[in-house]
C-alpha cells in the first residue's frame, strides 16, 4: 500500500483507495511512517493509517 502511495507522492500516477466509512478516495501523499493523506468526495482531505485503506486499481 505505501509503495503505491509513494508513487503518487513522486507524481507518477494517481492512485485510489477505499475506506470502510469514507468510501473511495484519491491518495494525495504519504505522511511517514504509516499515514496516508487521502481526499474523499463529500468528506474532504483526511489523514488515515495505511492499515485502514485498501488500494484500488
Amino acid at each position: 500500500m505505501l509503495a503505491a502511495a509513494g508513487a503518487v507522492a513522486a507524481g507518477k500516477r494517481p492512485c485510489f483507495c477505499r475506506h470502510k466509512i469514507f468510501g473511495r478516495g484519491k491518495i494525495l501523499g504519504l505522511m511517514p511512517p504509516n499515514k496516508v493523506q487521502v481526499s474523499f468526495a463529500g468528506f474532504g482531505i483526511k489523514v488515515i493509517l495505511a492499515d485502514y485503506l485498501q488500494l484500488e486499481d
